[in-house]
């Protein structure tokens, strides 16, 4: 959000401005409900270092959620003040001169529920499309997964067709483009083809171009020569879907079944809503964490539905049975390996789905297998099993299509006469081996030769 609230200049100082106004409708509600009150109040304050470095910060409007039981003025002048002027002199060291101004503070009486207006659309180069869409890079972090397995290969080709159904859904849930690329290479001494290669990239690449800069680096005219062929895959979900992927703002989550998470951890709210155990039972290391995000709920509803989504629900359970290579830092020799056990339940996780989004097909096709994807490539080694459990609409507004989960009267939640029942669908969780079928191709984009 930094750059909807922020301005800053770094020319011979740094000079920054921001203004939290728009944040205030994501905690008033949450405050009341608490039996808080929200106030806000505007600060400054300015660094110099001994080299004459200085940094200017100005903030606007801060949010502040204030126990009913509490005084405001002793709140604001003793406790936020003070907090500030030693974060100040703690971070920065010794070596500069700071200056801390508490400028105003105030309740506030009313929010601007209005819906927020979507930034400009960003023209993004190739390079920076492909990298947020992230597969490889930053966006899931370094993959794990060995894929091996998946890989058929005999004296003359490999077939790929199993690592490319793995990448398929993530790729297109992140808004990128699946393609499916197959190279002959033939060499002096031998011929060789390698098939369905899978390349997700984003949808301002050209993937001519890709293939291109690829069999550049392979061809060596004297000893070999490469011809390749690209298709694009057929989409997961609709056309409409699709588009809307990467719609929805950061308020909303952005659709993304993670956001819930890092908002937890960036906003230090974990143990708000989770609870975590550890254990040693003959010499493996076991914990056990549950995360119940109902509290978390209204933080992204609002702005979900104005923005036209419908909020949902999904409950998840992971269990990860692997071990780990211990050195001993005390002592430096003696190293050993440790197994270590984790089952983790993840409860009420909100995430905003765009209206033109099929909610049965979206979760068990799309969302859950996601989930799945994620949580391989993240963690090294060891055995895992994913159980999505299930998902529940929580808005209001009308499906936006004409199934709906069927909710028997034993799964539906209890409530009170005249109030509403959410829609919920439980999945089945026995755990079948997955069978990897021939992916779905959608138009060929002919033929390279070099």
């Amino acid at each position: 959000l930094y750059d909807t609230i922020c301005t800053s200049s770094n020319d011979t100082s740094f000079y920054e401005v921001c203004d939290f106004e728009p944040l205030h409708r994501r905690f008033k509600g949450a405050c009341e409900a608490e039996g808080g009150k929200l106030y806000q109040y505007s600060h400054s304050f300015s660094v110099t270092t001994d080299e004459g470095n200085m940094e200017f910060v100005s903030s606007l409007d801060i949010p502040l959620c204030v126990a009913s039981s509490c005084d405001a003025e002793t709140i604001f002048e003793s406790v936020v003040t003070g907090l500030w002027e030693f974060y100040l002199d703690g971070d920065f060291g010794n070596n500069v001169y700071s200056n801390y101004t508490l400028d105003s503070y105030n309740p506030i009486l009313e929010v601007d529920t209005s819906p927020t207006p979507m930034p400009t659309e960003y023209v993004y180069t190739c390079e920076e499309d492909t990298e947020r869409i992230g597969l490889f890079s930053k966006g899931v972090g370094y993959i794990y997964k060995d894929f091996s397995s998946l890989i058929e290969c005999d004296d003359v080709s490999c077939d790929n067709s199993g690592v490319l159904e793995e990448f398929m859904v993530p790729c297109q849930f992140r808004g990128g483009v699946m393609y499916s690329v197959n190279i002959d290479s033939n060499c002096i001494d031998k011929v060789f083809e390698e098939k369905n290669i899978p390349v997700c990239l984003g949808p301002s690449c050209s993937v001519s171009e890709w293939i291109d800069k690829i069999l550049l680096q392979l061809d060596d005219p004297e000893t070999c020569s490469y011809e390749s062929n690209v298709e694009e895959m057929e989409l997961t979900f609709s056309d409409e879907c699709h588009d809307d992927f990467g719609t929805l703002s950061e308020a909303a989550g952005y659709g993304d079944p993670r956001h819930v998470f890092e908002y937890m951890s960036n906003g230090f709210l974990y143990d708000t809503v989770c609870s975590i155990a550890t254990d040693i039972v003959n010499g493996t290391f076991e914990t056990f964490e549950t995360c119940d995000f109902e509290s978390m709920i209204e933080v992204f509803q609002g702005p979900c539905e104005e923005e036209g989504g419908l909020m949902y629900t999904y409950t998840y359970a992971l269990e990860l049975n692997t071990s780990n290579y211990v050195e001993d830092v005390y002592n430096g020799t003696d190293s050993y390996w440790v197994n270590l056990t984790f089952e983790g339940e993840y409860l009420n996780a909100p995430i905003c789905v765009t209206s033109s989004c099929h909610g049965e097909d979206y979760f068990e096709a799309g969302i859950f297998r996601y989930l799945d994807f994620l949580l391989d490539v993240t963690f090294m080694g060891g055995a895992q099993e994913h159980t999505p459990i299930e998902y529940t609409l929580i808005s209001d507004l009308p499906m936006p299509h004409t199934a709906t989960p069927t909710v028997t009267q034993s799964e539906a939640p209890s409530t009170a006469p005249g109030s509403k029942k959410k829609k919920s669908k439980k999945l089945k969780t026995s755990k079948k081996k997955k069978k990897h079928k021939a992916p779905k191709m959608k138009k060929s984009k002919g033929s390279k030769s070099m």
